[in-house]
C-alpha cells in the first residue's frame, strides 16, 4: 500500500517517512521508504537526487534515536552554526541538559510543595483560630456545654468530609488525563494491528526550507491551491498513490484540506487537526506551542469548533524550527528561546495538557515533558491510525 507523507520541508517530511515506517514495523508490519520527490512553486514534482537525499537523511537522523538525542550527524562532524552556544561537539551534552532540567524540575517541585504547604497551613490555621473565637465566644455567654461539644464534632466531620472529597476529585481528574493522553497519543501496548499490508511511503516536500514555507502558507488561497491540485494529481497519476498524511501543522491551518479532499473523493487524506478535533472534548484548558500563528490558529479553530467550552493558550515561536533543521543541541534550544517562561504561563493558565503543534518539536519531547510535567499531545501515531481507519470504511 503505497502513502505519501507530505510537509513543508524536505527535512519534516524525511522525518515523517522515517517515523511512520519504524511505527508500521512496531505493529508488525513490513514497510519501506521508496522515493522522495520536492516540488517548486507551480506545483511541479521532481524526484530528489541520491546526493541531496543522503544529506537530507542525515540531517533527518538528528531527530532519531530516543527522542531525537543523537546530536551528531552521520559524519559525526561537529554541529557548529550560529544558534548553538553548545555546539562544541561533546557527546555529554545530553546528559548535562538532562541533568540541568531534572535539577530545574526538582527545584520547581520543591518551591511548589512548599508554597502548596504553606497555603495549607495557612488556610487550617485561619480555619482554627476562626473555631477558636466562636469557642471562646461561645465560653462567654455560657453555651458551650454539651452542645457546643456537638457542633465541635459536626464541624470536623465536615472538614474531613470535604478534604475527602477533594482528594477523590483530585485522583479522578487524574485518572481522566492519564486515560486522554492514551488517547491522545495513541499507545495502547502492544496492540493488534488493524489492517495488515506492505507499505510503501514516499517523502513529498513543498519548500526547500522553513522560510519559503512560510511565504507559501501566506499565498492566497486559490494560489494555494493550484499548487496543491497540481501536486496531487501528478503524484497520483505518477506514482499511483491514493493516501496521504499532511504531516506539517502549519500547512493544515494554511489550507484547508478538509474541503480539497470532500471533492476529490478519490483521495484519502489525514491531517493533524483530524486528531485535535478528534480529542477536544477530553481537555478543557489545552496549551499549544506552535511554529507560526496560521498553525497556531488553525489549532485553536479546530479545538473551539469541537469544544464550545475548551480555552486554548498558545504561542508561535519559528526560531525553535529554524534552530531544530540547524541542528542545534536540545539544551542550547531551550536557553535560546527562554523556554522555561512558558512553564508559569501554561500553569498559570491551568492548562491540563499541551499540543506539539509543530512536527519538529518531537525533538524537544523529552525535555518538553520534563518542563511541563503535563501530558504532551503528538499527533503523529494517531494520523496514521485514523488513515488506516478511512482506508478500512472505503473498503467496508
Amino acid at each position: 500500500m503505497k502513502v505519501a507523507v507530505i510537509a513543508g520541508t524536505p527535512v519534516d517530511s524525511r522525518m515523517g517517512v522515517d517515523f511512520y515506517t519504524n511505527f508500521v514495523k512496531s505493529l508488525s508490519q513490513t514497510s519501506r521508504f521508496v522515493k522522495a520527490f520536492q516540488a517548486d512553486e507551480t506545483g511541479e514534482i521532481h524526484e530528489v537526487s541520491q546526493n541531496a537525499q543522503t544529506a537530507i537523511t542525515s540531517r533527518a537522523n538528528l531527530f532519531h534515536g530516543t527522542n531525537g538525542t543523537n546530536l551528531k550527524n552521520k559524519n559525526g562532524e561537529s554541529r557548529s552554526n550560529k544558534f548553538d552556544t553548545n555546539a562544541d561537539g561533546d557527546d555529554s551534552i545530553d546528559d548535562e541538559a538532562e541533568a540541568e532540567t531534572e535539577a530545574q524540575m526538582s527545584e520547581n517541585q520543591n518551591t511548589r510543595t512548599r508554597k502548596n504547604t504553606k497555603t495549607t497551613n495557612t488556610a487550617i490555621c485561619d480555619k482554627f483560630n476562626t473555631f477558636k473565637h466562636q469557642k471562646r465566644k461561645d465560653v462567654e455567654m455560657g453555651e458551650m456545654g454539651e452542645a457546643s461539644e456537638a457542633e465541635n464534632t459536626k464541624w470536623s466531620e465536615k472538614e474531613n468530609a470535604k478534604g475527602s472529597e477533594k482528594e477523590k476529585e483530585r485522583l479522578q481528574k487524574l485518572k481522566e488525563v492519564e486515560e486522554a493522553l492514551k488517547v491522545a497519543q495513541n499507545i495502547e501496548a502492544k496492540r493488534e494491528p488493524t489492517h495488515k499490508a506492505d507499505f510503501e511511503f514516499y517523502q513529498i516536500s513543498i519548500s526547500e526550507d522553513c522560510d519559503k514555507q512560510c511565504i507559501f502558507q501566506q499565498l492566497s488561497q486559490s494560489a494555494k491551491l493550484r499548487v496543491l491540485n497540481k501536486l496531487f494529481t501528478r503524484v497520483m497519476l505518477e506514482e499511483k498513490i491514493n493516501n496521504f498524511i499532511v504531516y506539517c501543522n502549519s500547512l493544515s491551518g494554511a489550507f484547508d484540506f478538509e474541503s480539497f479532499t470532500k471533492l476529490r473523493p478519490h483521495i484519502l487524506c489525514v491531517t493533524p487537526l483530524d486528531i485535535y478535533k478528534n480529542i477536544a472534548h477530553k481537555f478543557k484548558n489545552f496549551g499549544v506551542i506552535s511554529a507560526n500563528n496560521i498553525a497556531l490558529a488553525g489549532i485553536e479553530k479546530t479545538i473551539l469548533n469541537a469544544n464550545k467550552n475548551a480555552s486554548v493558550f498558545g504561542v508561535s515561536n519559528m526560531n525553535l524550527v529554524r534552530q531544530i533543521e540547524a541542528g542545534v543541541s536540545q539544551k542550547a534550544i531551550m536557553q535560546n528561546t527562554q523556554m522555561n517562561a512558558l512553564r508559569e504561563y501554561f500553569l498559570a493558565n491551568e492548562c491540563e495538557a499541551i499540543v506539539l503543534g509543530c512536527t519538529h518539536f518531537p525533538y524537544l519531547k523529552k525535555q518538553l515533558e520534563m518542563l511541563f510535567e503535563l501530558p504532551l499531545i503528538d499527533p503523529a501515531a494517531c494520523m496514521f491510525e485514523a488513515l488506516l481507519s478511512k482506508i478500512e470504511k472505503r473498503k467496508s
